[in-house]
């Protein structure tokens, strides 16, 4: 053992004296230490308490800091094990180094109490120093959008994390021979900028990280993308990587080492960029799965130990050295990249049901299947092939693995697990209590699972009591029809089955399973329909999949206390289809009032985060109706919450009209279109109550003739919340877009007009009589396109509320096309006013004000900066610079028409021009006249004022009889200013 120092012996005799010293703050003085004379932790002289000299260490209840500015770089030494409780100041960059005099192999630090919540936190970690975050600590990520905090563990140093992590931009770097063990008690991401996310980083072959818990994060946003960089080393998991945001892991070499099961979840992605080799390390009886798997065909992954590694299909190339591969996806695998290494062979675990596999490799012909098979559902497809004697080796591999009571049966390409059943239903059209259509002769007994089986089978219930059996299963094209009051059990829908409530009240409360067959891109699903004059009712938040669903009659839920229907969801990893068709149906879906608006919600393909969802045709709302019985009763709607973008599907809401009251969400990729006389909008008894609409992801509506979406609300929300340029919002020819006045978005949708309304309207006014007037139209787009004509018009949606003014400015959005914008007043009694701001027009049709007699103010202003690039018909318009219009405006056109006069502006004040208004313009036609409007002071014979510039003389603007007007010389860019000079009684027009 080395010998104790003069310095460490201080710090030793200190400690008792440490341990008293409670929530004193401790400011270390030595700034100025550097990597080859650090300031000494254990040195009393390098501390002060309240302005003086420390008597004691700062102990585990108090809090250190240190003084300097914002960019200091402490080297602080440390010679033995200390604990504090926090270090708190921003923009901090301390490097913690192991003193020359220290005797222990590794000194320690621990923080018992926090670590961060300032600004910049960088913290270096260097040889021979563990810095730990204590069980019961918080480690603190920044505290603002716009900075980062960074964790560098050097060349022999380490970092335990064993407490809570708030996490917020919080980056880790683990350089070569640095450790970084990462156990926090919970991990949390909050706000959250996308320009800095949070990160790991991790280089050198020594380099290691380890997760012995895995990596569990909560919070976060599906938009937040962060990074884990795996350039080299070792990163080791004992146990999951789940993340309520993405995260990208790439990986570019080094080694994963799985000590425990392990799977990176749907919103976790694996990578392996081109031309990288990887080794992954998996445990005997433990797997590693990573169903996102995005490997490069130029890429080659090692996989070692007894264990499995599970993958989504890939063109990389997988050297099997020893253990077992598995089929992580239920997708079409190719496994000709899957090699075999020396003496090993080979066995493939069927991880995810209903994988694909349509032909085995030579490598891979003496390859053993396995499943798990005990808790999978009957019906459920174990997995698909094209080949025959493929799929006769894995019913084959897994004979011993099928559950009691259960077989495995091929129809087509498909593998299923099937109840075997003693009671089977097999003869066409009879009665379901028909003994003699049974195969046993008599009817099956309480608890019994049976079937009814036969491409032409129907067993018709009309009436009585089902027998209370275990299930129900229909299969190969079978048809159970029910046709009176029914409590069903348990039902199985197999590949072509139907389940057809055929009339009576029918409870489906007991759950269904459905199972679709996949051949290629051809999907069959079963049937489930509900007749014109039937009823279903089905259990709380039940969740329908691999189904098609025909609703006819009325659909109803099991009491107002449980949760509406999700037609179409697919768990994390897990891909499902749905079909759905309203055509006259009734959705009997309630909440009652006062409660929570999601118990009367309905929604459409939204999966679990990280599941996907395919529409098989589309999802069809065709006069359907529903009975609202409250102020939130309508509840809420939505189209592919949490589906992917990358799986677009088409919803067709024809002479439907949705009241909301909750929250409606077009998202993934749905394509949301309105026709006769379709509306969405805020139910008329919701007015006043909060309420979200957005349209996210990819996702777009149109709104066809006679249509209208109505998104003005009172204390609730719009957003365009897509992260993409795609037509979010389409209105064709008689079709009406309202929005409200706090709507908010990514900036990049694309609002498009052929022949639709922009509508501004007024629909919530609260008590304390505020207007809330609607401005910003068109706030959260990127642009807007008119692809036809467009009227920006005040309306009344029916609801009543007409008694405001209407003064608005558009969003800072740019239109492009070809249509004409006119500006119209639907309720002429209160004026209405529109003030265009964006100066990057390009749009080239004509943009004019239709005023109607009787209107009390119908006026389009142009904002100081605005232009339109095509023409601006002269007629209540006019220049303003937004603020009181009291100050003078420039305004660029394409054409201006002078159809009516058009009012240019002039101060004077004292005496002397000041300024005044100014228009750049490409060419004039029409013969009425620039108007010039005297602000201040009259002008006086010989004042003279630029009013603007233009391109074309060919038709210069009247100024009426008091003015001269002389254009001068062209510019470089064509354009000659017009200067008007005042003269009394005559006019002179120079051509």
């Amino acid at each position: 053992m080395k010998p104790k120092t003069l310095t460490s012996l201080l710090a030793a005799c200190t400690a008792v004296g440490a341990m008293c010293a409670r929530g004193e703050t401790y400011t270390l003085v030595n700034t100025s230490g550097t990597s080859s004379d650090p300031a000494e932790f254990s040195d009393l002289n390098n501390w002060t308490v309240g302005g003086e000299t420390a008597t004691v260490l700062p102990g585990a209840g108090d809090t250190i800091t240190w003084e300097g500015g914002d960019w200091i770089y402490p080297y602080i030494a440390l010679d033995g094990d200390y604990s504090v409780g926090s270090l708190t100041k921003s923009f901090r960059r301390p490097h913690w180094v192991k003193s020359a005099n220290a005797w222990q192999d590794v000194v320690t630090l621990t923080f018992v109490t926090k670590l961060g919540g300032g600004a910049y936190q960088n913290y270096f970690v260097h040889q021979g120093v563990k810095v730990v975050v204590a069980e019961g600590a918080t480690l603190h990520g920044a505290t603002s959008d716009a900075t980062q905090s960074e964790a560098t563990v050097q060349d022999g140093g380490e970092i335990d994390v064993l407490g809570a992590v708030n996490s917020r931009h919080i980056r880790w770097f683990v350089k070569n021979g640095g450790t970084l063990y990462f156990a926090p008690t919970s991990y949390t991401q909050t706000s959250h900028s996308d320009s800095i996310n949070d990160r790991f980083t991790i280089d050198g072959a020594t380099s290691s990280i380890v997760f012995p818990n895995g990596l569990i994060i909560t919070g976060g946003n599906s938009s937040w993308a962060n990074q884990f960089n795996h350039n080299d080393g070792t990163v080791t998991f004992g146990g999951p990587f789940t993340s309520n945001s993405p995260w990208t892991y790439t990986w570019s070499g080094g080694t994963i080492n799985v000590t425990d099961d392990c799977t990176f979840s749907g919103t976790v992605v694996l990578t392996v960029p081109a031309s990288k080799s990887v080794a992954l390390d998996v445990a005997a009886g433990k797997t590693f799965a990573a169903p996102g798997l995005v490997a490069d065909a130029s890429a080659t992954i090692t996989k070692t130990g007894a264990g499995t590694f599970a993958f989504a299909p890939t063109t990389a190339s997988i050297v099997l050295q020893e253990g077992a591969i598995g089929l992580a996806s239920a997708a079409t695998y190719d496994l000709s990249t899957v090699l075999l290494g020396s003496g090993a062979t080979a066995s493939i675990a069927l991880i995810a049901m209903s994988a694909r596999v349509d032909s085995l490799p030579s490598a891979l012909s003496g390859a053993t299947f396995t499943a798990d098979l005990s808790s999978v559902a009957q019906g459920t497809v174990v997995f698909y092939s094209s080949d025959p004697s493929v799929l006769a080796k894995v019913q084959s591999d897994l004979a011993s693995s099928v559950p009691q009571g259960f077989q495995l049966a091929v129809s087509g390409d498909a593998l299923s697990l099937e109840a075997v059943s003693d009671y089977v239903f097999n003869t066409s059209g009879d009665l379901l209590s028909d003994l003699t259509s049974w195969s046993t002769g008599s009817l099956p007994p309480a608890g019994a699972e049976v079937a009814i089986d036969g491409a032409n089978v129907v067993a018709d219930f009309t009436g009585g009591t089902i027998p209370a059996w275990a299930s129900i299963e229909v299969k190969n094209g079978a048809t159970l029809k029910v046709s009176a009051d029914a409590d069903l059990p348990h039902i199985v829908l197999n590949k072509n089955a139907t389940l057809e409530i055929a009339s009576g009240k029918t409870y489906l409360t007991n759950g269904l399973f459905c199972t679709p067959a996949v051949v290629g891109e051809n999907v069959s699903l079963p049937v489930l329909s509900v007749a014109t004059n039937a009823t279903l009712t089905i259990s709380g938040g039940m969740k329908f999949k691999n189904v098609d669903f025909r609703l006819y009659g009325k659909l109803s839920k099991e009491s107002v206390a449980a949760k509406g229907p999700v037609f179409g969801y697919a768990e994390n990893g897990e891909t499902s289809y749905i079909a759905f068709t309203s055509d006259g149906g009734v959705f009997d879906i309630h909440a009652e009032t006062g409660s929570d608006s999601s118990l009367a919600q309905v929604n459409f393909l939204c999966p679990a985060s990280g599941g996907t969802v395919k529409a098989v045709g589309t999802i069809t709302l065709r006069n359907t109706g529903r009975e609202v019985k409250g102020w939130n009763d309508m509840g809420d709607v939505k189209f592919g919450s949490d589906n992917p973008t990358t799986e677009p599907f088409d919803v067709l809401v024809d002479g439907t009209h949705l009241d909301i009251s909750g929250e409606f969400y077009v998202a993934g990729a749905a394509h949301l279109s309105l026709v006769n006389g379709s509306y969405v909008r805020r139910a008329p008894s919701c007015l006043g109550h909060y309420f979200n609409q957005a349209i996210r992801g990819a996702a777009t509506i149109a709104v066809g003739e006679g249509c209208f979406l109505d998104f003005t609300t009172g204390d609730g929300s719009f957003g365009i919340d897509n992260q993409s340029v795609v037509d979010s919002v389409i209105v064709r020819d008689g079709g009406a877009y309202t929005v409200s006045y706090n709507s908010s978005g990514w900036g990049k949708g694309v609002f498009v007009s052929d022949g639709g309304v922009l509508g501004v309207t007024k629909l919530y006014k609260p008590s304390s009589g505020d207007p809330r007037a609607r401005t910003d139209l068109l706030r959260g787009f990127g642009s807007a396109r008119l692809d036809g004509d467009l009227a920006i018009a005040s309306v009344n949606m029916g609801t009543g509320n007409t008694d405001w003014d209407r003064h608005v400015k558009m969003a800072n959005v740019p239109f492009a096309g070809t249509g004409d914008v006119t500006i119209t007043n639907g309720v002429p009694e209160y004026p209405f006013t529109v003030t265009m701001v964006n100066g990057a027009n390009t749009a080239t049709g004509s943009i004019k004000v239709a005023k109607a007699e009787g209107d009390a103010e119908t006026t389009l202003y142009f904002a100081d900066g605005a232009n339109w690039a095509g023409t601006v018909v002269a007629g209540n318009i006019a220049l303003t610079n937004l603020t009181g219009g009291a100050t003078a405006a420039t305004a660029t056109f394409g054409t201006l028409d002078l159809a009516a006069d058009f009012p240019l502006r002039v101060w004077k004040t004292g005496g002397v021009l000041t300024t005044n208004d100014v228009l750049k313009v490409d060419s004039f036609a029409g013969t009425e006249n620039i108007a010039i409007v005297e602000m201040d002071e009259e002008l006086a014979p010989g004042d003279k004022f630029v009013i603007g510039k233009v391109k074309s003389t060919e038709a210069l603007p009247k100024l009426g009889s008091r003015f001269a007007v002389k254009v001068g010389e062209p510019d470089a860019d064509g354009y000659s200013d017009i200067t008007a000079q005042y003269s009394q009684g005559f006019q002179v027009i120079l051509r």
